[in-house]
């Protein structure tokens, strides 16, 4: 068995555990009799279950990105011209199109996100959600002339509260309150882009004449 089989399988077992125990009931001795390893396969790629849970946030947390070539933004301001590009490539799709596929992905992963969160398996993945979609909402209104003191502000109020209301609804199991939110951040993300550029136009414009 391979390293990532075997990884791969300690994850899935892990999850597919979740489905009928308590995640906090879950011990390293259930799981390695799902997989059928032995205990010292187990140790060998994972210190304990907390660690299981933590791999399992990075899988989510780059699945996430998806649309992005799967970038995963673990650090802040970090990123390459390359990953500049993806993610301006990335806001060109219309607010619709992105509140679909978040929507929908997030739905689909919910019960993950409810281990994770809801029975506080790894609490730091609200942190990393909510990182990374600031990360990429600054990224965006900076390449669009926004001054950095006013993208801090403006990114802040848009990831936590986009997110926030994103867990919520995952809570309570409702898809369309999760795409209604995914929309109106986009929309306002959109229009705060299109509102600079117009000025910008304007600025030109009344210098020319």
């Amino acid at each position: 068995m391979t390293t990532t089989s075997t990884v791969l399988q300690i994850k899935e077992a892990t999850l597919a555990l979740s489905r009928t125990v308590p995640c906090t009931n879950i011990t390293v001795s259930m799981v390695i009799q799902k997989v059928n390893i032995a205990r010292s396969t187990f140790y060998k790629y994972f210190q304990n279950m907390t660690k299981v849970w933590h791999a399992i946030t990075h899988d989510l947390m780059c699945s996430i990105s998806t649309q992005l070539d799967q970038l995963y933004i673990s650090s802040m301001h970090h990123f390459n011209d390359i990953q500049r590009q993806k993610i301006l490539t990335f806001a060109e799709l219309s607010p619709l199109t992105m509140a679909n596929y978040f929507s929908t992905f997030f739905m689909q992963n919910s019960h993950v996100i409810r281990c994770l969160l809801i029975e506080n398996m790894d609490p730091l993945f609200l942190v990393h959600w909510r990182n990374m979609t600031n990360e990429i909402f600054s990224e965006i209104l900076l390449q669009n002339g926004y001054a950095a003191e006013n993208v801090r502000c403006i990114a802040d109020l848009l990831s936590y509260g986009l997110v926030d209301k994103c867990f919520l609804a995952i809570q309570r199991g409702d898809k369309q309150m999760l795409f209604d939110y995914y929309l109106a951040s986009n929309k306002i993300l959109h229009a705060l882009c299109d509102q600079k550029k117009l000025l910008e136009q304007m600025t030109k414009h009344v210098s020319g004449i």
